[in-house]
């Protein structure tokens, strides 16, 4: 696991290399590919989280969702400088109007924003099956049976809002910059609304978690 670990970090900042830093070539923008394996790596580790701490071997614990929120809040601080931290097409979606959209500025391209979706989307693919050999049978959102379809989409919509609303608000507002709280703030709405809507739709709030169903 460190030795994939530091593989992982020697491909996404090759700029801090030795050999390159010796050669003067030590602020050499970072690989293409680098803002994608974060991506992956997040959204992978964050849906992994939630179908082993949802599993029903674990659904009664207290400290499921106190796991997922702290999952992404460890992500969000580790990948963030590299990628930004989105680790689901929801934020990507929001950070792209806010920055792209609204902002005026070329800060998420529209094409790098479509990759970062199906990048997140195939993390959540593969998160699925390798949690079943850890675990077996894994946990993964879906409304309570006697909640409708139009509640359980109501309540994701609503959470959905909040966490994407304290993303753009912590992590994107100039008034915010440098702080060093945003990852808290957004690992700690993930955990409030797991235990607020997850007894209801199931607490996805992410397209990439919902994956995990398949």
């Amino acid at each position: 696991g460190g030795a994939v670990a530091g593989g992982l970090f020697r491909l996404t900042h090759q700029s801090e290399v030795k050999s390159k830093i010796a050669q003067g070539q030590g602020n050499d923008a970072k690989p293409a590919s680098a803002d994608f394996v974060i991506e992956f790596i997040g959204t992978f580790l964050l849906s992994f989280t939630v179908a082993c701490a949802a599993a029903p071997a674990n659904a009664s614990s207290a400290l499921a969702s106190l796991s997922i929120g702290s999952m992404l809040m460890a992500n969000v601080y580790a990948g963030g400088p590299t990628s930004g931290g989105h680790y689901n097409p929801a934020v990507t979606l929001a950070v792209y109007l806010r920055v792209t959209v609204f902002g005026g500025d070329d800060g998420l391209p529209r094409r790098k924003a479509l990759l970062y979706v199906l990048t997140q989307l195939s993390a959540g693919v593969v998160a699925g099956p390798i949690a079943r050999v850890c675990i077996g049978d894994i946990g993964y959102p879906a409304p309570r049976e006697d909640v409708s379809l139009f509640v359980a989409w109501y309540v994701e919509l609503l959470a959905t809002f909040f966490l994407a609303f304290t993303v753009l608000q912590s992590a994107t507002a100039p008034a915010a910059s440098g702080n060093s709280f945003f990852g808290v703030a957004i690992g700690f709405v993930v955990t409030a609304m797991a235990v607020t809507v997850g007894p209801i739709s199931g607490g996805a709030l992410n397209p990439a978690v919902s994956m995990l169903a398949f």
